[in-house]
């Protein structure tokens, strides 16, 4: 649960074939559209005009969404699920390229 919550990296495989699109699936009890941002080179900041907007439902439930870059390469991704308070969860978050290859960006972490 967070004010505006976001998650972001950097870290992102470098043999995808672009365009790529991301895959999302998270349930969200927020409000407003969703907002995918991304860097195309190394230490490009997040800015709204290198943003994808799409719809969100914030049902408490979870929803599959996929979103199309208009980009052929990405060096950073950051998600914004809804704007203001909210509690959410985020069981997948996949780049997809025109290859088929799909690679996870969630990892498994030690307590």
């Amino acid at each position: 649960m967070g004010g505006d919550p976001w998650i972001s990296t950097r870290d992102l495989p470098k043999k995808l074939v672009g365009p790529i699109t991301v895959a999302v699936r998270l349930k969200s009890t927020g409000k407003g559209i969703g907002l995918l941002y991304f860097g195309e080179i190394v230490a490009q900041g997040f800015h709204k005009e290198r943003s994808v907007a799409f719809d969100l439902v914030h049902d408490g439930e979870f929803h599959d969404y996929e979103i199309n870059l208009p980009v052929e390469t990405i060096t950073a991704l950051r998600l914004d699920p809804g704007n203001g308070p909210a509690a959410m969860a985020i069981t997948a978050f996949d780049l997809l390229d025109t290859t088929g290859q799909r690679e996870s960006l969630l990892r498994a972490t030690k307590p």
